[in-house]
């Protein structure tokens, strides 16, 4: 970190995760402006109350979120209130849903049924959005096309979606 702000740059990208207090204390001691920092997303949320302030620094994160406010406040609650971020929040929800359809669909749970069905319950069929309504599709023998929290979920081929990335300022 030290090598790196000895050229007086005019911004820092840390990719990192539990090492970035240190990389922020290193800034911190260096007299960093903290509104040139740029880190993924998972760097948002480690500090904590009492560490060093990042105010001004921006990150990348999954999304765009819109219109999941009521989601994430849900997400918020049902974790007793202890959530610092919830980046990854509708993206975790949309595969346990997925896995769960996938398993459904395929009358089975293990890893290569979930495997085999992931890609059919995601694309090509009825749309649907939450798991009881897919669910019931499924047992009345239709295709499903399930569009989660996070969005449109389409899988390629390789097993990859694709999805698009947007970037918070904190």
């Amino acid at each position: 970190v030290r090598d790196a702000l000895s050229t007086n740059p005019d911004g820092f990208v840390a990719i990192s995760f539990d090492q970035f207090k240190g990389v922020v204390n290193t800034l911190n001691q260096q007299g960093f402006d903290f509104t040139g920092l740029y880190g993924t997303d998972g760097n948002n949320g480690i500090q904590g109350k009492g560490d060093t302030s990042i105010k001004g620094a921006t990150f990348s994160q999954p999304g765009p979120y819109t219109g999941l406010d009521e989601f994430l406040d849900r997400v918020k609650e049902q974790a007793g209130g202890s959530l610092t971020s919830t980046v990854y929040a509708p993206e975790m929800y949309d595969a346990t849903v997925l896995s769960a359809l996938a398993a459904l669909q395929g009358g089975a749970t293990d890893g290569t049924t979930i495997k085999d069905n992931l890609q059919s319950v995601s694309e090509g069929g009825e749309k649907c959005t939450d798991f009881a309504a897919c669910a019931a599709l499924i047992k009345d023998g239709k295709d499903i096309d399930y569009d989660g929290k996070s969005g449109p979920i389409d899988f390629d081929d390789n097993g990859g979606t694709g999805g698009p990335t947007d970037t918070i300022r904190v």
